[in-house]
């Protein structure tokens, strides 16, 4: 069975490559911008009618720093970055939001 996901709200912080997730809305947008990086909220509405696991995988577009209620790895050279929720909130019940946030680090680009 595919999955199917629903992102209504994407900015340039941002930019999802695959995920697990089956009836799940990802919103994301940043919170505070300095220029050579850039704080993201992200939520994660479950719109189904059972509880959801959240795990997938995005394109930050910066080298994260610092993440909170999410555990991730990222790949040091693409960046691609998979988050998992942590065991307190990695369920979301149906009709229910989930968030995580993160700051990243904008390389500077190569002249």
């Amino acid at each position: 069975m595919q999955s199917l996901v629903k992102i209504t709200k994407l900015f340039l912080a941002i930019s999802f490559i695959s995920t697990s997730l089956s009836a799940l809305e990802i919103n994301s947008y940043k919170t505070k911008d300095w220029g050579h990086g850039f704080c993201a909220k992200v939520l994660i509405y479950n719109a189904s009618s059972k509880p959801e696991r959240w795990d997938f995988s995005f394109h930050p577009k910066g080298r994260i720093d610092k993440i909170w209620s999410a555990n991730y790895t990222q790949d040091k050279h693409s960046l691609i970055t998979r988050v998992q929720g942590l065991e307190w909130n990695d369920i979301i019940k149906a009709k229910h939001t989930r968030t995580f946030g993160y700051c990243a680090t904008i390389d500077a680009p190569h002249k």
